[in-house]
C-alpha cells in the first residue's frame, strides 16, 4: 500500500487508542496491566527462539519480540558517536594558526587510531548482521515494522564501518552513503544549486550584536524550553568541545563555550536545536514499543536535519546571517567533493569571514574524519540541504494529507523513508503520533505556503 492511501485512512488517536486497546496488548509474559515502559525490560530477558516464525496476526506474539529487537538496536545506537569520532584535536588547530594558516594541517590516517572508540566496532558489527538476520527471518522482511527496524540495523552498520575506516577512502564513500552527495546525479546538484541560491539572496538586514554570553544563551533557553516542554528537567549547558555553535541529544542542549549569541540567534536555536531535535527526542521517548525512535540512527540525520531547517523556516527564524552560513557550508562541502583540499577551502571561507579562527573551525567540518588533501570530504553538511529537498518534495506531494505525515514524522527520530511504515504501524494502534509538534507546524496553511515557496523542486 502507497504512503497516499495509507494517510488517507483517518489514523487513531495515538494515546487513546494504546490505552484503549491495552486488552488487546495483553499476554502472560506482559501480565494484566501492560505498561510499555517496565514491560520492555521483561521483553528483553525473553527467550527468542530465532527459528521460530512469528504469527504477525497476534500481538501477543509480536510485541515482545519488537520490543526486544528495539532495545538491543538502541544500545547500538547509544554507541555510535559518529560526529565524536571524526573530530579533529584542539592541537591541529592551534598550530594551523600558529603557522599563518599557511601549512596544511597535520592530520593523518595513524591519528584516528589513538582513541579506543573503534574496539568494540567488529563485534558490534556482526551482533548488527545477527539482528538483521533474526528481523528478516523472525518477522518477514517486508512486514512495516521489520522494515523499519532493518533501515536502522544497515545505517548503523555503515555507521560502525565509517568510524572504522576513519583516513580512508572508505570513509568518504560511507559517508556519502549515510549523508548524500551533490555527485549522485545532475538533478540533485542542481536543485542543491537552487537552494544555495536561494539562501544566498536573503534580504540583508543590519545584524543584531551578540550580546549575550554562551551562561547567558544557556540560562535564557533553559527558561524558555522548559516552559515550553512544561519539564525542569531539561538539561541547558556549555561545552567547549563543539565546532558548532550548539549540539542537542535526548533531554539536554548543549552551547559552545566560547561563543557569543545574538537575540536572533537565540530564536533560532530555540526552534533548531529545542522544537525540532528536543521535540522529536522526547516524542520517541513517548514511544511505548518503538523506543528506539528516541534516539537519531545516522540514516535518519538528512530527514532529522531538513526537518530542523523547515522548522526554522517555518518560525521565521532562519535569518539572513544563518541563510548565508548554510549556503557556506554547502558550497564547500560541493567543493571538496570536485577535489578541493583544506587550503582552498578554508582560503573560500577566510574570504567571506575575514576570521582565521572561524573559518579553520568551519573548513574542520567539511574535513573532519578524512584527510586534509586527496581523500574528499564528510559530507555530513550536505544533509542540511539534502534533507530539507528530499522532505519538502514528499510533503508537498501528499496534498491534504500533510498534516498527518507531520505528525508521524515528528514522532521520533524518524527518516522520510518510514513514512508509509510509520503510518501502517499507526494504523495498528502500536505506534504513537506525535505528543508534541512544533508551533509553526500547527498552521496547516502556513506550511504548504512556505512549501510552495521554496526552490526544492
Amino acid at each position: 500500500m502507497g504512503v497516499t492511501s495509507l494517510l488517507t485512512a483517518e489514523p487513531p488517536s495515538a494515546n487513546s487508542t494504546l490505552l484503549a486497546d491495552a486488552t488487546s496488548l495483553e499476554a502472560p509474559l506482559m501480565g494484566n496491566s501492560f505498561n510499555p515502559r517496565t514491560n520492555i525490560r521483561a521483553a528483553l530477558a525473553l527467550p527468542l527462539p530465532p527459528s521460530e516464525r512469528i504469527d504477525t496476526s497476534k500481538r501477543a506474539d509480536y510485541l515482545p519480540a519488537i520490543q526486544n529487537w528495539n532495545g538491543r538496536l538502541g544500545q547500538h545506537l547509544r554507541y555510535i558517536r559518529v560526529l565524536e569520532a571524526v573530530r579533529w584535536s584542539d592541537s591541529v588547530e592551534h598550530e594551523f594558526l600558529a603557522f599563518g594558516c599557511r601549512e596544511m594541517p597535520q592530520v593523518t590516517r595513524d591519528d584516528y587510531r589513538t582513541s579506543d572508540i573503534a574496539v568494540e566496532i567488529p563485534e558490534r558489527l556482526a551482533d548488527l548482521r545477527r539482528l538483521e538476520r533474526e528481523i528478516s527471518r523472525r518477522l518477514g522482511a517486508e512486514h512495516p515494522a521489520a522494515r523499519l527496524l532493518l533501515r536502522r540495523c544497515r545505517s548503523s552498520q555503515a555507521a560502525l564501518r565509517l568510524i572504522a575506516g576513519r583516513g580512508t577512502s572508505e570513509f568518504v564513500w560511507l559517508s556519502r552513503e549515510l549523508y548524500g552527495s551533490s555527485l549522485n546525479s545532475r538533478t540533485i546538484r542542481e536543485r542543491l544549486l537552487r537552494l544555495v541560491s536561494f539562501l544566498e539572496n536573503s534580504v540583508p538586514e543590519a545584524s543584531s550584536p551578540n550580546l549575550f554570553s554562551s551562561e547567558e544563551a544557556t540560562r535564557e533557553l533553559a527558561r524558555r524550553l522548559r516552559k515550553t516542554f512544561s519539564d525542569d528537567t531539561i538539561r541547558v549547558e556549555t561545552s567547549d568541545r563543539l565546532s558548532s555553535l550548539a549540539c542537542a541529544g535526548n533531554g539536554y542542549l548543549k552551547l559552545r563555550e566560547d561563543a557569543r549569541f545574538s537575540p536572533a540567534e537565540i530564536d533560532l536555536l530555540e526552534a533548531h536545536e529545542g522544537w525540532a531535535h528536543l521535540g522529536t527526542s522526547r516524542n520517541g521517548n513517548q514511544q511505548p514499543i518503538f523506543t528506539v525512535l528516541s534516539k537519531c540512527s545516522p540514516g535518519a540525520t538528512s530527514t532529522q536535519e531538513g526537518m530542523a531547517l523547515l522548522t526554522e523556516l517555518m518560525a521565521g527564524v532562519c535569518h539572513p546571517e544563518r541563510r548565508q552560513r548554510l549556503a557556506l557550508r554547502l558550497r564547500a562541502v560541493m567543493m571538496a567533493e570536485e577535489g578541493a583540499d583544506f587550503l582552498q577551502v578554508h582560503r573560500f571561507f577566510n574570504e567571506r569571514l575575514a576570521n582565521d579562527r572561524e573559518a579553520y573551525r568551519q573548513t574542520a567540518r567539511v574535513f573532519r574524519g578524512s584527510l586534509p588533501r586527496d581523500l574528499g570530504p564528510f559530507t555530513k553538511d550536505l544533509s542540511y540541504g539534502l534533507g530539507l529537498i528530499e522532505l519538502s518534495t514528499r510533503l508537498r506531494h501528499l496534498g491534504a494529507d500533510v498534516d498527518v505525515a507531520i505528525k508521524l514524522l515528528f514522532a521520533g527520530k524518524t527518516c522520510i523513508e518510514d513514512l508509509s511504515d510509520l503510518t501502517a504501524l499507526h494504523a495498528n494502534g502500536v505506534l504513537a503520533s506525535a505528543e508534541f509538534i512544533p508551533p509553526p507546524f500547527r498552521d496547516g496553511q502556513r506550511l504548504r505556503t512556505v512549501l510552495r515557496e521554496l526552490p526544492t523542486w
